[in-house]
């Protein structure tokens, strides 16, 4: 299945940051990379799939980078990257809003910030799901509940089912793919990526 998510990867497992346009996948995915030692392994959408033992995989998907103005001016180098002039500034609700993304060159942006080898696939050891939006910090807490629950917070973000039920690779309604969110939702650990000091 292809998620609506980042996917961050170190040490042989990936964290996907899952999230509607605007949530914050993107400035998450960059803190993980620039903050806590992660390479960036995809950047908008990520293909979760099930091996035939029922151990889960993540894989990139080879995309485009477009970010917020707000996750641009963080991060020195990106604007240049994105092609945006020193004098330009965005509209005082735009700086973290999904209007006006900038597309990014992803050679440039692979060259900026360090990425897990093109191909790589590694299992899910968590997920986040942002809302990301102006203030002084970010507050990152795992995803709980059942596997009901966690399925649910997948199945929300779920792109399409590319699972040969629908001709043709189109979206669809989730119910065609109803159990795999929940056999993903439990091959992940209840911890977040990472704790303070890490």
């Amino acid at each position: 299945m292809v998620l609506h998510a980042t996917a961050a990867y170190r040490d042989g497992s990936a964290v996907l940051v899952t999230g509607g346009k605007g949530a914050g996948k993107s400035t998450v995915l960059l803190e993980l990379v620039e903050r806590f030692g992660y390479r960036v392994m995809s950047g908008d959408k990520t293909v979760v799939h099930e091996l035939p033992d029922g151990s889960v995989l993540a894989a990139g998907w080879p995309d485009y980078p477009h970010l917020g103005y707000g996750t641009v001016a963080k991060y020195p180098g990106l604007r240049e990257i994105a092609g945006i002039p020193e004098d330009y500034r965005p509209a005082q609700d735009h700086a973290f809003s999904p209007v006006g993304k900038f597309a990014v060159d992803p050679v440039r942006f692979r060259d900026r910030f360090p990425s897990a080898q093109l191909g790589v696939q590694a299992p899910v050891s968590a997920i986040i799901h942002p809302s990301i939006g102006p203030g002084d910090h970010t507050v990152l807490e795992p995803v709980g509940g059942s596997m009901a629950e966690r399925a649910a917070a997948l199945d929300a973000n779920l792109e399409s089912a590319f699972d040969g039920a629908t001709p043709g690779g189109t979206a669809t309604s989730t119910t065609a793919v109803a159990p795999r969110p929940a056999r993903v939702a439990g091959s992940w650990h209840n911890s977040p990526p990472c704790r303070r000091g890490c």
